[in-house]
């Protein structure tokens, strides 16, 4: 297949006098100091973590669905397009920035109440401005037995942003989408419809029954351009009795071959629930720990193994480091839970810990000597795996802080990964559980990121005992001349790999939205007329998984 060149992916013209006319009108709606035309208000609006052309033409900030709903009006009346966004947190698949140029950006950070929450029942109804950080601090300031199962990246990201985009997150509640109902929507003709029960209005089982009655319109609403969610329902887990978390090290792709089969068995028999394990390579981990040691290597990249064993501190030799949360019932069920998976595990691990409360309890205690028998901050890193767990709804910026990795600065307190020119690009592609598939795509990674200079950052997560979520991702320093271009060649080429590979990617960036092949049945058709149905001018999104190539 061929890729689109990157500058060429800037397409669509503006009608000056139609779009000018949809500004007066938006000023009107939402007051002159809700809707930016000054380029240096929207400037900061066009950035992201990789390099881009497309312009933004103004940028609208609504507070209700009924302001988002005469917005969308009024861009339908002018023929102008729009391209919604939450919070922009979307970082190395594209932020803030549309697939396409002359976007007015229909900004929705400052939906942000808390619509309704049921601790009994165990859901939360949020508008789209909504973090995940304010949801795990309003569940905490509640005493709620339950939590939200967070993402690795931004706790200023938005829970309606991270589902419509299909995200998944750290526990059993992982798959945002399948715990999610009651969305309220504004489609391209400017109407309003909810999914589910939510259509009867004050249904009892609007917010507790997911499909309601007749076709279920959730999915058509995620990875597309066919609406505007300014509400939705997401379902909470109990807090568990009793939680543990399971750190495991493996020297060898072998060893990781036997461990991964080992948990996909754990999974099938529901000793471990779906999204509540992941596998990072020692390139990941060290990214999350540091920086990459310029003054080590002569300014060379990537980096060699002589100079990572260097780094690596107590971890030298280990190339793979598992994470699995542990959810039981009772006291019984957690000490069989532990002795079934270390029993299992442990004779491909290196190295073998189970954190609970009371080994946290202990590290706590005798924080200083643990730390000088290890050289490492063991207090520091059983707070992030336990006390402050991402398993149990606790948004972290550490992986945020991975962006910098090939940076010369020290991480800043405050993270902002395209004021500081970070370069990140992710891929997602899905690869069946198997020996055989896991195996090659590692080595298919390896060898593009290699290939480009680059290190082979390498995560996988388990959405079900079936398939694999890989996370690689090219971290580099965009203040260096040349990395842009090179690091999107890296990104093109891995990503044509995959798919040469038939695995797909199960979320796309803004660069890749027409990278894939077509598909062999009357998939486009049927999108398309939809499309035309609801959005004949196509207003709304143009590009964002239309995989229209001819636009």
């Amino acid at each position: 297949m061929n890729y689109h060149p990157h500058k060429e992916r800037v397409m669509n013209t503006k009608n000056t006098s139609n779009f000018d006319s949809a500004c007066e009108q938006w000023k009107n709606l939402l007051g002159d100091t809700f809707v930016h035309t000054n380029k240096d208000n929207i400037k900061s609006y066009e950035e992201t973590t990789f390099e881009t052309d497309q312009s933004i033409a103004a940028i609208i900030q609504p507070d209700t669905h009924e302001k988002v709903r005469q917005c969308v009006e009024i861009a339908k009346e002018n023929n102008v397009t729009i391209y919604p966004v939450s919070r922009g947190k979307n970082w190395g698949l594209g932020s803030f920035v549309p697939p396409q140029s002359n976007c007015t950006l229909v900004d929705l950070g400052k939906m942000d109440k808390i619509i309704n929450y049921n601790d009994e029942l165990g859901y939360i109804t949020v508008e789209p401005g909504v973090t995940f950080s304010q949801v795990s601090k309003y569940l905490k300031k509640k005493n709620s037995k339950r939590y939200l199962s967070v993402i690795g990246g931004s706790p200023d990201a938005s829970l309606i942003g991270n589902m419509v985009e299909r995200g998944d997150s750290s526990g059993p509640f992982g798959d945002r989408l399948q715990h999610c109902c009651n969305m309220k929507v504004v489609l391209p003709t400017g109407e309003t419809i909810h999914t589910g029960f939510g259509r009867y209005g004050e249904s009892t089982s609007s917010n507790i029954h997911r499909y309601g009655v007749g076709p279920a319109f959730d999915g058509i609403f995620t990875q597309s351009n066919l609406g505007i969610v300014t509400q939705a329902t997401f379902w909470l887990p109990l807090k568990p009795a009793h939680f543990q978390v399971v750190l495991f090290t493996l020297q060898s792709d072998k060893d990781l071959e036997k461990a991964s089969e080992t948990l996909r068995d754990l999974m099938d028999e529901g000793v471990i629930s779906p999204y509540s394990a992941v596998v990072w390579n020692r390139h990941k981990f060290l990214a999350w720990e540091t920086q990459y040691p310029w003054d080590l290597t002569g300014e060379k990249t990537p980096l060699s193994s002589s100079i990572f064993d260097k780094v690596s501190g107590p971890f030298k030799g280990i190339n793979w480091f598992g994470l699995v949360g542990i959810y039981s019932a009772s006291k019984a069920h957690a000490k069989a839970d532990k002795a079934l998976i270390k029993k299992r595990l442990k004779p491909y691990s290196k190295g073998f810990f189970t954190i609970n409360k009371t080994t946290a309890q202990i590290c706590s205690i005798f924080k200083k000597p643990l730390n000088w028998l290890a050289k490492k901050d063991i207090a520091s890193i059983v707070d992030t795996l336990y006390n402050d767990s991402i398993f149990l709804g606790n948004p972290t910026q550490k992986s945020v802080k991975g962006m910098y990795w090939r940076k010369r600065f020290p991480i800043p307190d405050n993270p902002h990964p395209e004021r500081d020119k970070c370069g990140a690009l992710w891929l997602c592609p899905t690869v069946p559980f198997t020996q055989n598939d896991l195996m090659s795509s590692i080595n298919l990674m390896r060898d593009y990121l290699a290939k480009h200079s680059y290190e082979p950052i390498i995560a996988m997560t388990f959405p079900s005992s079936r398939s694999i979520y890989f996370l690689p991702v090219i971290v580099y320093d965009r203040e260096q001349e040349g990395e842009d271009t090179r690091a999107m060649r890296c990104h093109d080429e891995m990503l044509q790999a995959f798919i040469e590979k038939k695995c797909f990617p199960h979320r796309l960036g803004i660069q890749s939205m027409k990278s894939l092949p077509e598909p062999n049945d009357s998939y486009l058709k049927f999108l398309e007329t939809i499309k035309n149905t609801i959005d004949p001018a196509k207003i709304m999104s143009p590009g964002r998984y239309d995989f229209d190539k001819k636009s």
